[in-house]
């Protein structure tokens, strides 16, 4: 019996994780019911196939006023139809730091990797390898002064959606150093800038 009871648990925490990873939208929903709590009714969207299956997917922002320096809060839906969404989430990287054991030595220290549905970034853009027909979508969360960091979200072999390691750049008064240049290149190239629509909800016909 304790072992039955203990399966069950189980499966039923096994299928509720999927039921949160897998919340299916209609568009009329996402413009309507915005999924965290609301403080301001301005947003951001922007379509854009993330994935390359031709289907339009949604960038969706979180209320503005959730959002800092670094810039908006986005859920990601992915198109799946005529109007018809799935909310995903991503898994971010295992990171590694290091630490002094008392001997001297310095000890590795890996953190596990973590699973999140919303990300912050303030410019984005979308790249398609000429080559290999891969996907990024790049993310720049400012930071301070004239620094800020990039990553890029992208789909796995088996289709998982993973985010890149953040990469700190670095910014120039005169603008022509290699930051400004990594950063014009990726966000502000006409063939890979995302510029969302800033909208007030409840708005359904966007």
């Amino acid at each position: 019996m304790k072992i039955f009871i203990f399966t069950t648990i189980i499966l039923a925490s096994v299928i509720g994780m999927a039921d949160t990873q897998i919340c299916m939208y209609t568009r009329e929903e996402i413009f309507t019911k915005p999924v965290l709590p609301e403080q301001s009714p301005i947003k951001y969207y922007a379509y854009v196939d993330i994935n390359g299956d031709g289907i339009q997917d949604l960038l969706f922002s979180t209320s503005v006023s959730l959002g800092g320096t670094g810039g908006i809060p986005y859920l990601i839906y992915l198109g799946i139809g005529t109007n018809m969404y799935r909310q995903i989430t991503y898994t971010a990287p295992y990171s590694v730091a290091f630490r002094s054991s008392p001997d001297g030595k310095t000890i590795p220290v890996v953190s596990s990797s973590r699973t999140s549905s919303v990300f912050t970034a303030g410019p984005l853009a979308l790249e398609i390898d000429a080559e290999t027909k891969e996907r990024r979508l790049w993310l720049y969360s400012h930071g301070s002064a004239r620094s800020g960091s990039i990553a890029y979200l992208y789909f796995d072999r088996k289709g998982n959606l993973m985010i890149s390691r953040h990469i700190t750049i670095h910014g120039t008064a005169s603008g022509n150093g290699l930051g400004d240049q990594i950063l014009n290149a990726i966000f502000f190239n006409e063939d890979r800038k995302i510029e969302p629509v800033k909208i007030t909800v409840p708005q359904i016909n966007p």
